[in-house]
């Protein structure tokens, strides 16, 4: 605030203009603010009767603050709660400056506990400072403002060096310490570039720690095989006879085992079929029949809703056997579910590479469904809802009942935002496929207000135009639509600069009356110039709002009485086309002359 500025303010308090009702905690902060707000002060507007809330702030952080969007949280004794937003533009706020000039007006005047929460920071250089839920709470007293600054740089400094530190390890539990360092002060130094190039780090750590433990499992296996198959082998030295039974009973035993398995397999029973598979240790191929097991049993969890169980019977399966039919179908529920968790964690891109690997490789329709539907949720994040819908209307199609929600939200937004570029006639097509759906606002009388609005400044034809491509939908506007266009067509021919020729004390004068737009004031109306007389000329609207009376329009007529001009009546006559008698009645007096329209050639 500028010295004037805080002159005025004071001098209105001493004045006795603003009473102070509550003073606000000092130095309300959260942790990497890059502002402090040092004073807050409830006043009482005694002229207006109106209460607000003046915020002063300093920027603590060494970078020039452009904008700073900020909530008021008041809230009253009955649990009443109102969110004021505010934001302040343009700052140029240096380091350690104080801003605060705008006054919040708090419409609530029963409101006495309030809270300040600081949504957004944007430094000169575009820079962004976010944080969910960032309520400032107070720090106490601060006898120096710039060491409190040095101490929380230095702290922010620190955790950059120390998620640097993180980051540079080939180990992926290192990195995500790193990772979850630099998602905390994303918005400090290079911080940002710092995250994406780590969170591609941690992908590719990841992918190397389970190669090589898929090895070393794998190698374990094998050891197992070959210490099973070295005492069958080391049976056989004992004796040929022995080594005869031993090889008769390594191959029939195990045999008797996998038989039984693949009946039980067959038999649809899969937990057991599964264990009696896996027992066998890779006899005859049975993993491949064991990872057929593990997908059978996670689809069955899918049906009973349970997708945390079925999630690890598909990773069972894809352990069992990764190449085979039913291990890369497993895996392509894997890849569903690490981009619903990249999408959680907002790795949107991620999220959109995993949801479109699982959807090329989905062979069950379910999964399609949902990977489809994955994809388009992060085509409405990104604020893509044009994709976002195109995406979705083919899942709703074959599943319409799970995928209503997204339907109709993606449908509705997508017709917003059309609405809103004026391509209205696409705009509403889309929402009324949802309309019946959502409980949002209807964008037909979104459609319908601003046909109004443009009637109201003259504008009939694009108004028309405009109602015209919602009126078969929507009744109400086919009325409007259709009252416009008779009210335009009965008052063309009167619409445009007419003219009368005369004397005023032997001198020539033009006297004129300019008919202007049609306009929709609740009503259809005409705009009507008529200052022939200097003192009881007018300007108006025709139109009962207007305390305009006695009104009647037809092709060839047209009256009023102005009670806001003396009680003046007109009455304008027209019986030719571009020819009218003008009969003005004022005083117990009546005039009349004659009028020709100008025709443009």
């Amino acid at each position: 605030m500028s010295d004037k500025k805080e002159s005025n303010s004071k001098k209105e308090v001493d004045e006795g203009r603003y009473t102070t009702l509550l003073e606000f905690e000092k130095n309300l902060w959260t942790h990497g603010s890059p502002i402090i707000v040092e004073k807050g002060v409830l006043e009482n507007d005694k002229v207006s009767n109106k209460n607000r809330v003046n915020l002063k702030f300093t920027n603590i952080f060494p970078e020039t603050i452009r904008d700073v969007y900020l909530t008021v949280i008041a809230k009253d004794p009955e649990g009443n709660v109102d969110e004021i937003d505010h934001s302040y533009k343009a700052l140029g706020q240096k380091y350690l400056s104080t801003k605060g000039v705008a006054k919040l007006t708090i419409d609530n005047k029963d409101a006495n506990d309030f809270k300040v929460r600081l949504d957004r920071v944007v430094f000169e250089d575009g820079r962004v400072w976010e944080k969910a839920d960032a309520i400032l709470e107070p720090e106490g007293d601060i006898e120096d403002i710039e060491e409190f600054a040095e101490e929380k740089l230095k702290e922010y400094e620190d955790a950059y060096k120390a998620a640097l530190n993180y980051v540079q390890s080939d180990d992926s539990e290192h990195i995500s310490e790193g990772i979850g360092i630099l998602e905390k002060i994303h918005w400090y130094k290079d911080s940002d570039d710092r995250l994406n190039d780590a969170y591609k780090k941690f992908e590719a750590a990841k992918q190397n720690e389970d190669r090589k433990k898929s090895r070393e499992d794998s190698i374990k296996k094998r050891e197992v095989l070959v210490k099973k198959r070295f005492k069958i082998a080391m049976g056989v030295v004992i004796a040929v006879v022995i080594l005869i039974v031993l090889s008769v009973v390594s191959f029939f035993i195990p045999n008797l085992q996998y038989g039984k398995a693949k009946k039980l397999l067959k038999d649809e029973k899969y937990v057991q079929a599964a264990k009696e598979f896996d027992d066998l240790n890779g006899f005859l191929k049975s993993e491949d029949y064991e990872a057929e097991c593990y997908y059978n049993i996670g689809l069955d969890y899918l049906k009973k809703n349970d997708e945390e169980k079925a999630k690890k019977n598909f990773q069972k399966a894809y352990d069992a056997d990764s190449n085979s039919e039913y291990g890369e179908v497993a895996n392509s529920f894997l890849d569903y579910y690490r981009g619903e968790e990249a999408l959680k964690e907002n790795k949107i891109d991620d999220a959109y590479n995993y949801f479109k690997k699982s959807a090329d490789s989905a062979s069950d329709i379910n999964l399609a469904n949902k990977a489809s539907a994955g994809f388009a949720q992060v085509s409405f994040v990104k604020g893509n809802y044009k994709d976002a819908w195109d995406s979705i209307q083919n899942v709703y199609s074959k599943d319409p009942k799970t995928y209503q929600a997204q339907y109709a939200q993606y449908g509705y937004e997508y017709a917003k935002q059309l609405i809103g570029k004026e391509k209205y006639k696409k705009g509403i097509e889309v929402y009324n496929k949802v309309a019946k759906l959502t409980k949002e606002q209807n964008l037909n009388e979104v459609i319908y207000n601003k046909a109004k609005a443009i009637a109201a400044k003259g504008n009939i034809a694009a108004a028309s135009d405009l109602l015209s491509k919602i009126s078969k939908g929507y009744p109400k506007a086919a009325r409007l639509n259709d009252k416009m266009l008779k009210f335009d067509r009965k008052v063309k021919t009167w619409l445009g600069l007419w003219k009368h020729h005369g004397k005023v004390k032997g001198k020539k004068k033009t006297y004129r009356i300019y008919i202007k737009e049609v306009l929709y004031k609740g009503d259809m109306c005409l705009s009507i110039t008529d200052k022939n007389n200097k003192k009881l000329g007018f300007d108006t609207v025709i139109s009962r709002k207007n305390r305009v009376t006695q009104i009647e329009v037809t092709p060839s007529h047209i009256h009023f009485k102005l009670k806001r001009y003396d009680d003046q009546k007109f009455t304008y006559n027209k019986k030719v086309p571009n020819k009218m008698t003008r009969i003005w009645k004022y005083g117990g007096e009546k005039f009349k002359s004659k009028y020709k329209r100008k025709v443009k050639k």
